[in-house]
Order: C-alpha cells, then structure tokens, then sequence
C-alpha cells in the first residue's frame, strides 16, 4: 500500500512515541495524551480526534491513509471510530500496529533478515554471519 498505492502512514501513539521511533514518512495524529515520565505516565483520549484524523486524510493524504496505533486494544477502538465516521475511500488498519511493522520491516521500510540472532547461552549460532 505504502509504496505502489500511494497511501501515507498516519501513526496514531502519542506523540512522545511517534517522537522516540516511527516509520519514515509517517504523519503524527495522536489519539492519546501522555501525562507523566517513565512507570507513572499515563496516557489519556484525546477529544476530537477523529475530526482531526479526518481533516488529515481528506486534506493532505487524498483519502489514502494507513492507521499505526500501538498494537492495543484502545488503537483498535480508534480505528474503528475512523471506519464508522465513513466518507474516508482508501483508509486502511495495520492490524498488530507499529510493534507488527517492526517484526517484519525496519522503521525506515526495509525487510528485516529472516531468522534469529543467537542470544547469550543459546547451544548453537542460529544465525551465522562472516565472523562465524
């Protein structure tokens, strides 16, 4: 979708996340608020988000958005707020979120190597490089 369809990421995590890693190319449109640093943040909805979320898609995407949330359950209910507002053509949910990117591809979009570093203790090397 990103690269032959023309469709632009819409990462929809705080902004403090978007801020410490995101997919390149991606556009910021927070649905929560954090509050707090480190173990006492709290995250809190933002109100009027989805007008914002639709303003963003239909102005500068071309009604082609891909929505990143965190991977949760509070991301999910935000897309499906985003598909129930309708009139978005080309809106799509990466199901699993920005963590599910990260299995697969690098923030900057390239394919991750298939297989397993080998960790510390592991019996043999699950992945040989050069060095090996």
């Amino acid at each position: 979708l990103l690269d032959e369809e023309g469709y632009v990421a819409v990462d929809i995590r705080s902004r403090r996340a978007f801020r410490c890693e995101a997919l390149k190319g991606a556009r910021s449109c927070p649905a929560v608020d954090v509050e707090g640093f480190s173990l006492e943040a709290v995250e809190h909805d933002r109100t009027g988000w989805v007008d914002e979320f639709t303003a963003l898609a239909e102005g500068e995407l071309g009604n082609k958005a891909l929505i990143l949330g965190d991977g949760g359950s509070r991301a999910q209910e935000r897309a499906a707020e985003a598909w129930a507002r309708g009139g978005l053509e080309g809106l799509a949910e990466l199901r699993g979120g920005y963590p599910a990117w990260l299995e697969v591809f690098s923030p900057a979009g390239k394919r991750r190597q298939k297989g397993k570093w080998g960790t510390p203790g592991s019996e043999e090397h699950d992945y040989w490089t050069a060095s090996n």
